[in-house]
């Protein structure tokens, strides 16, 4: 349960939430070749009660429910070419939420002395993602990947900026789409596959994440 308000009463309001969720998996493996399915059932409840600036203080409070029903599923396969190497596989379709703040519909100012806004109407995104990935295990604790990805995502929850006479006023709302893809590079190795065994190479070890994307959002005038 949320509870935001602010000194006037205009400004109260109330927001409950839950979220009830079950999931299932299935996996099975052969010699080189592993196949893993699996399914999360999500239900999600969200009351929203509050006033408007322009509401009288003793008015009764708006209300909004949002109940939204996901079924997300999600296939992941993985190939061994040799004991070093694998190939990797994943579709899925996952939900992203909007944050608290997103969805609270009373003006509040942030540090810079601009105002944001929530929309108590805002809806989860429903994201339909794809990645194949290239793994090379060169010792046991190392590892280099590469990965191609895409999304498509529904309902994008964007923030906007609209500029006003005291400064600039951001709110939110759902856009028709977006999509997103690119390629990530992916490192983790011991400075002893470098520098063979030693005291210090073998407890030192260096990470690094690239990741290079391009995106695109929709939305109708």
């Amino acid at each position: 349960l949320f509870y935001a308000s602010t000194a006037d009463p205009t400004y109260k309001v109330k927001i409950a939430q839950f979220t009830n969720a079950g999931f299932i998996n299935y996996t099975r493996t052969w010699e080189k070749f592993t196949f893993d399915l699996g399914v999360r059932a999500e239900y999600l409840f969200r009351e929203t009660k509050y006033r408007l600036e322009t509401d009288n203080v003793n008015s009764p409070m708006r209300k909004t429910e949002y109940t939204p029903f996901d079924i997300s599923p999600v296939l992941n396969l993985k190939y061994e070419l040799n004991p070093k190497t694998n190939l990797r596989f994943t579709a899925s379709k996952t939900s992203t939420k909007p944050r608290v703040r997103e969805i609270l519909p009373f003006r509040f100012q942030d540090g810079d002395g601009d105002f944001t806004i929530g929309n108590p109407n805002i809806k989860n995104t429903e994201n339909y993602n794809i990645d194949f990935k290239y793994e090379f295990f060169p010792k046991s604790n190392a590892v280099f990947a590469v990965a191609v990805f895409g999304k498509h995502i529904k309902n994008p929850i964007s923030r906007l900026v609209e500029g006003t006479s005291t400064g600039f006023l951001e709110y939110y709302d759902n856009f028709d789409e977006a999509q997103l893809y690119g390629v990530e590079i992916e490192t983790n190795f011991g400075l002893d596959l470098i520098f063979g065994d030693g005291v210090i190479a073998s407890k030192t070890s260096l990470g690094v994440n690239a990741i290079a994307m391009q995106s695109e959002e929709k939305a109708s005038p």
